[in-house]
């Protein structure tokens, strides 16, 4: 992860990202793994979602306490404010960033899409050719 982390805010990636039109937010991205970056990935891959269709990610929970620990995960490690919204008995937590999700699944390797009835944020089955180049795998 840590790996994946200076690639993303490597000065090559920086300056791709400064000549290409966005109207994407920026994002803060970690500069190392710690604490809180593994708490927001357990939160993604235990009840967390991406959705590239609908341009965000979040997570399903009914525990107020989990959506408060999660909002201020997400503010910290990234500067971005959630949206909480009632869903038929459980509050959904929304981040809306593509950069987020590009960080997530294209750097750090999470599943995006449907599986099964719902969306869920899970290592994929096989590292791709870059990450076992790299060694690097979340487990």
């Amino acid at each position: 992860v840590a790996t994946a982390l200076a690639l993303y805010s490597s000065a090559e990636n920086v300056a791709l990202q400064e000549q290409l039109p966005s109207k994407r937010e920026a994002i803060a991205v970690p500069d190392e793994v710690s604490p809180d970056l593994g708490a927001f990935l357990g939160y993604l891959v235990g009840d967390g979602h991406i959705s590239r269709v609908k341009h965000h990610l979040g997570l399903t929970t009914a525990d107020v306490e989990c959506i408060e620990h999660f909002a201020s995960l997400v503010h910290g490690l990234f500067g971005l404010r959630c949206i909480v919204k009632w869903d038929d008995g459980r509050y959904r937590v929304l981040v809306h960033s593509e950069n987020v999700s590009d960080l997530l699944v294209e750097e750090l390797g999470l599943t995006h899409g449907p599986s099964g009835s719902h969306y869920h944020s899970r290592p994929q089955d096989e590292p791709s050719a870059r990450w076992r180049r790299r060694r690097l795998w979340i487990t």
